[in-house]
């Protein structure tokens, strides 16, 4: 998933139409500082994160969720443990 100028739409994961993912102990880093989502997220079902470790810049989202079911993120210091049934669009 590509933006217009060809770069990717997410510093980490960029993932549309996936069922069932679990990503465990999973730390993102880079060289330099992104103003990027960690992840950005579209048509997902059933994703389930737990214990990531997420780059924080001020004032960057550290998610970017498009339409989402079933979706949870827990033992993350980025961003509080959240648990979505469905839902269009959210940020975290």
């Amino acid at each position: 998933m590509l933006v217009d100028d060809g770069t990717m739409p997410a510093r980490g994961f960029s993932v549309r139409h996936v069922k069932n993912i679990e990503l465990r102990d999973v730390e993102l880093r880079g060289e330099n500082e992104d103003f990027r989502p960690a992840s950005r997220t579209g048509r997902r079902g059933r994703a389930e994160s737990t214990h990531l470790k997420l780059p924080r810049a001020a004032n960057v989202l550290a998610l970017a969720l498009g339409k989402v079911k079933d979706f949870s993120i827990v033992q993350t210091k980025a961003v509080p443990d959240t648990n979505i049934e469905n839902r269009q669009q959210t940020t975290l």
